[in-house]
C-alpha cells in the first residue's frame, strides 16, 4: 500500500504543518516548495495524494494541476488545492483543472486527513 502524501508549499511553516499533521497519523511525507522541486521528487517516487498550495512563486498551483492532468504516468494521482484564497472562480478553475478538492488555510486537519485516508485506502 501507498501511503506516501506529497505537500507543495512555498512557506516553510505551511510545510512543517501538513508534515507534522500527516507523519503523526503515520504517512510517508514528501515535501517540495515549487514546481522544480516536485518534478524532481515525483522522478523518484509516486505518491498517493498531493497537497498542493495554489499560490507559489512561479507557476500557481492551477498551472500544476494542469501540467500533472496532462501527464499519462501522473494524471491519475488525486491533488487537493489548499489555499488562503477562498474565491469560488479560482476553486471552479481549480477543479477544471483537475484537482478533486480545495482546502482553506489555515487548514482543517480533519479535512486533509479525509483526503489521505481516501487516497491511501483507494490504492
Amino acid at each position: 500500500m501507498n501511503n506516501t502524501i506529497m505537500v507543495v508549499d512555498d512557506d516553510e511553516s505551511n510545510l512543517y504543518l501538513l508534515e507534522s499533521l500527516l507523519d503523526d497519523e503515520g504517512y510517508d511525507v514528501i515535501e517540495a516548495h515549487n514546481y522544480p522541486e516536485m518534478a524532481i521528487e515525483l522522478q523518484k517516487a509516486r505518491p498517493a495524494l498531493i497537497l498542493l498550495d495554489y499560490m507559489m512563486p512561479g507557476e500557481n498551483g492551477i498551472e500544476i494541476c494542469q501540467i500533472l492532468k496532462r501527464d499519462a504516468e501522473l494524471e491519475s494521482i488525486p491533488i487537493v488545492m489548499v489555499s488562503a484564497v477562498d474565491d469560488s472562480e479560482t476553486i471552479a478553475e481549480a477543479m477544471e483543472a483537475g484537482a478533486i478538492d480545495w482546502v482553506c488555510k489555515p487548514v482543517d486537519d480533519e479535512a486533509i486527513l479525509q483526503h489521505a485516508r481516501a487516497a491511501v485506502g483507494s490504492q
